[in-house]
């Protein structure tokens, strides 16, 4: 039973290095890209997840747990003054970016 408890301590201790080893590179990667990074205030949690979509009629009838809102396509389409032309939604999960900038 000893060498059972043994090996559980060996996996653990592997474990919590592998999980410090990730935590360092992933800070590295932070502090890498840092001067990249600009916060948006405009793209809430909301805007960019399915939350906006649960007040507005059609979007909210099919929770998709990935989308994001119709808000965030015609937030993008405004800010960009796209007007028209052809929309390119490679995923087309329930079709939020194809409904929206048809609106």
């Amino acid at each position: 039973m000893s060498n059972l408890a043994s090996v559980s301590d060996s996996l653990s201790q592997l474990e919590n290095q592998s999980l410090g080893e990730i935590d360092k590179l992933d800070r590295q990667l932070l502090e890498h890209f840092k001067s990249k990074f600009v916060i948006q205030p405009s793209l809430t949690r909301p805007l960019v997840s399915f939350q906006a979509n649960k007040i507005r009629p059609i979007y909210r009838w099919y929770k998709y747990k990935e989308a994001f809102s119709a808000s965030l396509v015609e937030y993008l389409l405004q800010k960009y003054g796209i007007t028209e032309g052809k929309i390119l939604d490679p995923f087309a999960g329930s079709g939020t970016a194809l409904f929206a900038a048809s609106d």
